[in-house]
């Protein structure tokens, strides 16, 4: 008969526990992995293999206030050997008591990114630096999942560090990206034409300054990326503004608002906003797509 034990803790010789559980005696029960984490002091290959295999085991020690189980949440938390992307595994962790201080090197990201991602680790300054320190790619992840507390006490945290590769960050969100450019957390003069190209038009950073419009309109950026620029900051330029970097593209650009009656450019969807901006301003009097993706741009009469 195959005996099994509820409760090895009542086994008086402890040397006992590996050979029951080799030749399976050993019943897979939260109380049992607890007497084994008890009696090892830390995760071991049976203990992992149990909470494997059987991931509703967890869902007893939450809420314990016991130190040895909150050890063991921390412990199974970090152990890469806890088959971790498991949907059971993930629902039973998530009334986990959170990690206050994080101190695991060497985890797989993916677990990291996991615990950040379900909030389990606390947002504080030990925290921030270690993950800084440790898992540098995952600290987006960290900033944008607490945002609001960053937002609070962000100015307390130094990333003068790493300050570039977090802000270029594409996943990093945008209003984090504001924060630390309005609280002077970044600076600007080393960024190349794509790099603030990317910040302003994609991320939607509240960037204008004159120096940052003429090394995005003076570098080798495609003319189409430079006309969305323009679209992007055009209430913050006037359109004697606009007419000037016209008349620094190619094609017909140049004629826009200055000469002949019509000016005749390749069709942009983003040139749409600039022209509305001249005609109110009463520089070019209306505009139409052509028939061979292009536009006819009529300049009012006064200005040819």
């Amino acid at each position: 008969e195959n005996i099994m034990f509820d409760d090895i803790e009542s086994i008086e010789n402890k040397s006992l526990y590996n050979f029951m559980f080799i030749n399976n005696k050993i019943n897979n029960n939260s109380k049992n992995i607890l007497t084994l984490y008890k009696e090892n002091k830390s995760l071991n290959n049976n203990i992992i293999s149990m909470i494997n295999s059987n991931f509703s085991n967890l869902y007893q020690f939450i809420k314990t206030n016991d130190p040895l189980v909150s050890k063991l949440q921390y412990d199974i938390l970090t152990c890469n050997d806890i088959n971790y992307f498991d949907d059971l595994f993930c629902m039973a962790i998530e009334d986990f008591d959170k990690i206050d201080i994080f101190s695991t090197k060497d985890l797989d990201n993916s677990l990291v990114n996991q615990l950040i991602y379900k909030n389990l680790i606390t947002f504080n300054n030990d925290n921030f630096i270690f993950i800084k320190e440790n898992y540098s790619d995952l600290l987006w992840q960290f900033i944008n999942t607490n945002k609001e507390e960053f937002f609070k006490n962000g100015l307390e945290y130094d990333i003068s560090d790493i300050d570039e590769k977090l802000f270029l960050n594409k996943y990093l969100n945008s209003d984090v990206k504001q924060f630390l450019l309005d609280n002077k957390k970044i600076n600007l003069d080393s960024y190349t034409a794509d790099e603030l190209y990317e910040l302003i038009v994609n991320d939607n950073v509240i960037i204008y300054s004159d120096d940052i419009t003429d090394k995005i309109l003076e570098s080798n950026l495609k003319q189409e990326y430079k006309i969305k620029y323009l679209s992007k900051i055009k209430d913050n330029i006037t359109s004697k503004k606009i007419l000037f970097y016209f008349s620094t593209f190619d094609g017909e650009y140049k004629y826009i608002g200055v000469k002949f009656n019509v000016a005749d450019v390749k069709y942009n969807e983003d040139l749409i906003p600039l022209l509305e901006k001249l005609k109110l301003d009463n520089i070019i009097s209306s505009y139409k797509e052509g028939k061979n993706k292009n536009m006819l741009i009529y300049n009012k009469k006064s200005n040819i």
